[in-house]
């Protein structure tokens, strides 16, 4: 075996060599980094060569990932916090799904997950402390210094979805759950904007299914307003 590696090893350039010592050691075996090693001795190549390409190998595979992930994630479409919060309340907590959706989404192609957003949107309470999660680690990595629970805060989300079997008008509380998903909204749009890979772009207006949500969601508030209130 250590004859193979050093006819492998013999063959290799001066940069995949120092890869393999370097940056890409994790992937090979011992056996085989020592002979690499050795190599690089053999030739006699001077440690400050061996400093440039390896920050020149470094440079080239982030602009690799840095392309891959330019080419693998759909341009990010954001909102701001007080639309997020209107279509919250005017859809009666139902534009949080579609945000756990979009969230999840992205994070499938972002990460190549094996999932179905859709799923892991609409039986959320299930995956939602694991989004959270996700998210804040994300947005740590891009330089956020805030920080939250996942773990009360879906505790505290689902609590406040529970509220909607309240009778009248209590049940209206649950509506305000959304609180507990702000922490990581904002976090999620500050990774997003500090990700130089992923092109991202505030929306200013909201789009034609946001005005559908907007009709809708008004017309489900009138009705409510409307049983509640006593005519007799």
């Amino acid at each position: 075996m250590e004859n193979n590696f050093e006819d492998v090893m013999s063959k290799r350039s001066n940069e995949e060599l120092i890869a393999i010592v370097t940056i890409d050691r994790s992937k090979y075996l011992e056996s085989a980094i020592i002979t690499a090693e050795r190599e690089i001795e053999k030739r006699n190549i001077d440690n400050t060569i061996i400093s440039d390409i390896n920050e020149m190998i470094e440079i080239r595979k982030s602009e690799e990932q840095k392309f891959k992930d330019a080419n693998t994630v759909d341009n990010q479409v954001i909102i701001s916090l007080n639309k997020f919060i209107f279509l919250s309340i005017i859809s009666f907590g139902a534009y949080e799904i579609w945000w756990m959706y979009k969230a999840w989404k992205f994070f499938k192609q972002k990460d190549n997950l094996d999932i179905i957003p859709a799923a892991t949107a609409i039986f959320g309470i299930f995956f939602m402390n694991s989004l959270l999660n996700k998210i804040l680690e994300f947005a740590k990595e891009k330089g956020y210094t805030n920080s939250y629970s996942s773990s009360t805060l879906f505790a505290c989300f689902f609590s406040g979805n529970l509220l909607s079997y309240l009778p009248d008008p209590f049940w209206l509380i649950s509506v305000f759950s959304f609180i507990f998903i702000i922490p990581p909204f904002e976090a999620l749009n500050f990774a997003k904007q500090n990700s130089k890979n992923i092109i991202v772009k505030e929306q200013t207006e909201f789009s034609g299914r946001q005005y559908v949500l907007i009709v809708l969601g008004t017309i489900g508030w009138g009705l409510v307003l409307f049983n509640m209130t006593d005519f007799s």
